[in-house]
């Protein structure tokens, strides 16, 4: 993360849908990275749909296969 602030990228690490929701802005082109391997549930995925419907906003979703945690798959 060093380089990315290094560029002058903002970074903001949060972990519920609300802080997701209060990090978002209206009037940036913002990139999201969801981390599904943090294994939410399902109501705390369906908190993420407001933040995810944003047209600024280009997602990432990343999780591991078979639940090793040893490489990421990124789609």
């Amino acid at each position: 993360m060093r380089a990315f602030r290094g560029a002058g990228w903002h970074i903001e690490i949060v972990s519920s849908a609300r802080d997701a929701r209060k990090a978002l802005r209206n009037d940036l082109a913002i990139g999201g990275l969801l981390d599904l391997s943090s294994h939410f549930e399902s109501h705390e995925l369906a908190a993420f749909e407001s933040s995810l419907t944003m047209t600024n906003v280009g997602w990432v979703a990343a999780t591991f296969p078979d639940n090793s945690k040893t490489q990421p798959c990124v789609s």
